[in-house]
């Protein structure tokens, strides 16, 4: 009867050895290994790469907000993140803002499945962020052909630069057009090529089809645009 009771004691710590899900109760709860991330970065200007202090950088963790602040080096570090997606945001005044995303792996990635484990996976994550300065200024003018093939200036129009492209903040820019058809930006991200929109426009009697081009924008630079003419609708 002893050797018998002995031969199951040992069948049962085999089997505990080999499938880990049968650990149940206080035992479980202590095996809770878990991915934990420190992610930092530098922040500088995207024209002069100038490290940027004082830049507001947010995300939101297990549904809290929590908020860090450059130095004078540009860094900025979160710590404690775990497994999961988390969305950044770069605010500084004169910059526009910026987003990004970042994806904290999870301890599958790392080959160690679904066994149990109570070791932590510090890891160390990167995001640097280059800044859009807000120093970028356009002119245009925007005409109207005519069924008799007229161009005229197009007083009412709204013009609207398109910064979709990139990951900021704001996305769109608009205007309207002056009694001579010209338009002015001001203030705008140093971002490069952006498509520039003079919208759809009606007098009441005619309707004209929205007119397009791209258009590059510099850093503390005046960019001037070729005319953009909108022709009848069909």
């Amino acid at each position: 009867m002893k050797k018998a009771l002995c031969l199951t004691a040992m069948l049962l710590v085999v089997m505990g050895c080999e499938d880990t899900t049968n650990i149940t109760g206080d035992e479980a709860q202590l095996m809770n290994g878990r991915v934990v991330a420190a992610l930092h970065g530098i922040v500088a200007d995207n024209a002069s790469g100038a490290r940027l202090n004082d830049v507001l950088v947010t995300t939101v963790v297990n549904g809290g907000v929590r908020t860090n602040r450059s130095i004078a080096t540009g860094y900025y570090v979160f710590s404690g993140l775990n497994t999961g997606e988390y969305e950044l945001t770069f605010s500084r005044s004169g910059y526009a803002m910026h987003y990004a995303t970042i994806n904290v792996p999870s301890l599958d990635d790392f080959g160690v499945g679904n066994d149990y484990t109570s070791e932590d996976y510090p890891i160390s994550m990167t995001r640097d962020m280059d800044m859009l300065p807000l120093s970028s200024s356009l002119t245009g003018s925007v005409y109207l052909r005519t069924a008799q093939d007229e161009e005229i200036p197009a007083y009412g129009v709204t013009v609207q630069a398109d910064f979709s492209d990139y990951s900021i903040s704001p996305r769109t820019m608009s205007t309207q057009t002056s009694v001579n058809g010209s338009f002015a930006l001001d203030s705008m991200p140093a971002a490069g090529p952006i498509r520039v929109y003079a919208m759809q426009f009606s007098d009441g009697e005619s309707t004209w089809t929205t007119a397009t081009a791209t258009v590059a924008l510099y850093p503390d630079y005046k960019s001037s645009m070729s005319n953009l003419v909108m022709v009848l609708e069909d």
